[in-house]
């Protein structure tokens, strides 16, 4: 092997050991076994797989958005919980809405809605590549590669799309949050927005 084949080999080893490293910072304490063998599992329940985000749910459960799918630790082993059905490249990101369901969104305009009793897709079309989820209490905020769009969620399962467009190209909104004013913020690769009434400014 050659001394760029060597070198090649010790990044990616090093990239996924700092990736299970801080994965392994969330995991519930168990008698599941060493960090050793934790890393192990993790190697062959994830082969390959881009770590994307990790969350932890309110029943301790630590779930893992990956380009394959879906996957939960509960404490003693991985399962995977969505393979990406219709979902291109795997899932881009996650958040925990305040009723303590899971928000999962896969690369397109699919949001999963996972609860005890069931996991839910939702097809929203005006949203493109998700990159960013901050769930409230009737409503997802999605943050893609073009601007936001908030999804109210009704009692009878139904859902309306508002759009707010940054008015830059491939403006990815990558991070959202909400301040105690009720102001929804949005950061990017060009910068922060601030939406207010119907703009991003």
């Amino acid at each position: 092997m050659t001394t760029r084949g060597k070198h090649t080999r010790a990044v990616r080893g090093r990239h996924f050991g700092a990736v299970a490293l801080g994965i392994l910072c969330c995991l519930p304490t168990t008698s599941a076994g060493a960090p050793s063998e934790v890393l192990g599992r993790l190697r062959n329940v994830l082969p390959g797989a881009a770590v994307r985000s990790v969350v932890q749910g309110p029943k301790g459960y630590l779930w893992v958005a990956t380009s394959a799918g879906l996957s939960r630790y509960d404490g003693r082993r991985f399962s995977f919980t969505w393979h990406g059905e219709g979902m291109a490249n795997g899932m881009s990101t996650l958040t925990v809405d305040p009723h303590g369901a899971v928000w999962a969104a896969g690369q397109g305009e699919t949001l999963l809605h996972i609860t005890a009793e069931r996991t839910r897709r939702i097809v929203v079309p005006e949203v493109t590549q998700p990159y960013a989820l901050l769930a409230e209490d009737t409503q997802i905020v999605v943050g893609d590669d073009s601007g936001v769009a908030v999804v109210s969620l009704a009692p009878n399962g139904s859902h309306s799309t508002q759009r707010f467009e940054s008015g830059v190209e491939f403006a990815r909104v990558r991070a959202l949050a909400r301040d105690p004013q009720g102001t929804l913020w949005a950061g990017g690769d060009e910068g922060l927005w601030r939406i207010e009434g119907q703009a991003m400014k």
